[in-house]
């Protein structure tokens, strides 16, 4: 069996249990965003919806770019979890105490936060159970054992639906859904400690503070990219909030989840391929290079029927899921979906970069759009509102993915032109037949055919592949590594 075929074969084994994790995760997040949206109002919503998008930053606090540095350092040898999961603990729940009291002061110092106090604590508990039970599940990354992480999501998005379904009818509130949500993780956090104690290893107890600091050495570049990562895709939420109100979080927050949907997408990819992408840069460097190219074309031409099908359907989509009370929320719709020709892209190269160990020259890129992100939505906000929130997303992501791009090229000379031009042309070519249809028939009609024109295309030109396709199935079938 030839290198490439066994490269494939592991991220076909990979990429199906990740659907099963992140259509898991999509499925009861999906679902719990439709049911909360409806029944607590854009106002409620509103509420909610901030308070977890302040959450954001104290997960980097608390996370500590951890997750990540054991996902890369476990793919090259497995008894790095063991001697390091105790310590690695030990961390985040420090961090976790500190954060809390960082919390304290701001509820102090803001009268705007004291009347959501108790929505705060709920939502921070959750945010730090959140935190370590991802912890938990790099583990099963780092060894490609999906199958068990994917159990152990399975577990805790039943758990989430389940507790938070049964408070939010008997309250009516957004404080009984957050309580729902730290319940259900607190429980999953048992659970999957108890699958790593029985399928990995016996946990070690013992702490050890040197290592501790060397972790940190190693993870502290991922922390801070998440921090200013995290400061990009929730300000712009903060600033609705002073600006427009809760009502145009909740409209604003309802479409974002839309997008989100197609992040966590995205999730599911690179997820399968980190691992192999550590291990390949370490030992095959021409591997490493087809890989992020094969993925960086794959990623090209799925960005684009996101792209497409969100614009051309947005109207009836927000109407099917929240109701009239959300369609405000539409044209923002149409421009943050076109973040994700960005973001599908930029993370292979994000993670491709960390795969390199560099890390520092990731950290520059974010801040630099971090800062970029800040004065964007400080000046159209006020301007435009939420299309004008929309519109710093889209660009401050565009700045990120030249930045990412440029030290990428140091390492592998990946000429992305040549990559993304056959599923721009096709893109091009559905816009065209679209608008040429939609004269003549009903809109709806003329995006199904305008779709249906580009995947097809994607197939003649080969950007798709019936082989792989097919390989990756009887690969998943039978479950072979």
């Amino acid at each position: 069996m030839s290198a490439s075929t066994q490269i494939f074969q592991t991220i076909a084994h990979n990429s199906f249990f990740r659907t099963i994790i992140e259509g898991t995760k999509l499925l009861s997040g999906v679902l719990l965003v439709i049911i909360l949206a409806r029944l607590l109002g854009p106002n409620e919503y509103g509420r909610l919806s901030f308070v977890l998008a302040l959450m954001t930053f104290f997960t980097v606090g608390i996370n500590l770019g951890l997750p990540l540095t054991f996902v890369r350092n476990g793919a090259r040898r497995m008894g790095f979890l063991h001697e390091n999961l105790a310590t690695g603990l030990a961390l985040q729940c420090i961090a976790s105490f500190i954060m809390f009291f960082v919390l304290g002061i701001m509820i102090i110092s803001f009268s705007s936060l004291r009347q959501d106090t108790i929505l705060l604590i709920a939502a921070f508990i959750y945010t730090a159970l959140s935190v370590i039970a991802n912890f938990f599940h790099s583990f099963f990354q780092a060894v490609q054992k999906m199958h068990l992480e994917a159990v152990a999501v399975m577990i805790q998005n039943t758990l989430i639906f389940a507790v938070v379904l049964v408070l939010l009818f008997l309250k009516g509130t957004a404080e009984a859904a957050l309580w729902g949500y730290t319940i259900a993780s607190l429980l999953s956090v048992f659970v999957t400690a108890m699958l790593i104690r029985k399928y990995l290893f016996v946990w070690k107890w013992e702490v050890d503070w040197r290592a501790g600091l060397t972790l940190l050495t190693q993870s502290w570049p991922l922390m801070a990219s998440m921090a200013f990562g995290s400061i990009y895709h929730s300000l712009d939420i903060i600033m609705l909030r002073f600006f427009q109100g809760n009502e145009a979080v909740g409209i604003y927050s309802a479409q974002y989840r839309i997008v989100f949907t197609f992040y966590i997408f995205a999730g599911w990819y690179v997820y399968s391929i980190f691992p192999l992408l550590s291990n390949l840069f370490m030992n095959a460097r021409e591997q490493f290079r087809h890989l992020v190219e094969r993925s960086v074309q794959h990623m090209t031409a799925f960005a684009y029927l996101f792209g497409l099908g969100i614009t051309f359907f947005a109207r009836p989509l927000v109407r099917l899921l929240y109701g009239e009370m959300y369609l405000g929320g539409i044209f923002v719709l149409q421009i943050l979906i076109w973040s994700i020709m960005v973001a599908l892209v930029g993370t292979i190269f994000y993670h491709a970069l960390v795969a390199a160990e560099k890390q520092r020259q990731v950290l520059k890129s974010v801040v630099i759009g971090t800062i970029i992100n800040a004065l964007l939505n400080f000046m159209m906000i006020p301007i435009l509102g939420m299309a004008g929130a929309a519109l710093a997303t889209v660009i401050t992501q565009g700045v990120q993915f030249g930045l990412n791009l440029r030290v990428l090229r140091t390492i592998v000379p990946i000429q992305l032109l040549h990559l993304v031009i056959k599923p721009t042309i096709y893109a091009g070519g559905s816009v065209a037949i679209y608008f040429i249809l939609a004269s003549l028939v009903l809109p709806a009609v003329a995006g199904v055919i305008g779709l249906g024109s580009y995947i097809s295309a994607l197939f003649f030109g080969k950007v798709f592949q019936w082989k792989e396709l097919r390989q990756m199935i009887l690969v998943s079938l039978h479950n072979r590594p």
